[in-house]
């Protein structure tokens, strides 16, 4: 019975897979300018809000990584 209805279906083109394709690629909507301004605002407000101790953390972590400490231990 599958086989039956299988070949009552036309048969797909390669141009008609390609305007699928295409049709599907156009309703997908992806960030728009707003949503991009909305999150670099967001980004900016907290790195302004917290920069004392993001650049403290910075700071320790550089000193920390780059110290001598290391190298004289091995």
């Amino acid at each position: 019975m599958k086989k039956l209805i299988g070949s009552l279906r036309p048969k797909k083109t390669r141009a008609d897979q390609t305007k699928r394709r295409l049709k599907t690629l156009e309703s997908e909507h992806g960030f728009g300018t707003i949503e991009v301004v909305i999150i670099i605002a967001v980004m900016l407000t907290v790195v302004f809000l917290f920069r004392t101790e993001i650049s403290s953390f910075a700071s320790n972590l550089i000193d920390h990584v780059f110290s001598d400490s290391i190298i004289e231990s091995l």
